[in-house]
């Protein structure tokens, strides 16, 4: 089994530093990996909500933190790529890649963050 049923506790593991968390989430999952000499930590939450509130809340906080857009990825949304579900932000060194999906039949956000050393 990939996931255990953990009730409405957090998965073992810990947030990326400085990303905040949205009122209600659950950890589902976290992982730390090294990928060609660059460490990562991948971090899964559910919430409730929609997509757009949950993006909003997550660039909200984010700012009010010291995050600050990625130019690399807002240059991509301003050529008109569709991007509507996804975040991308840098603060002191560090980039954090989000992604967000919704399952309609639970009425839930599922949050995917990326936290990485900025390249």
């Amino acid at each position: 089994r990939v996931f255990q049923d953990l009730g409405r506790k957090d998965a073992p593991g810990g947030d990326p530093p400085g990303l905040p968390r949205t009122p209600g989430s659950l950890r589902l999952l976290a992982w730390d990996e090294i990928l060609s000499g660059v460490g990562n930590r991948v971090v899964i939450y559910q919430a409730p909500g929609s997509v757009a509130s949950q993006k909003a809340i997550y660039e909200t906080e984010m700012k009010r933190e010291g995050w600050r857009p990625n130019p690399a990825f807002h240059r991509a949304r301003a050529d008109g790529k569709d991007l509507e579900e996804f975040l991308s932000m840098e603060r002191d060194g560090f980039a954090c890649d989000l992604a967000f999906r919704r399952d309609a039949v639970r009425g839930l956000v599922f949050t995917t963050a990326l936290y990485r050393q900025a390249l």
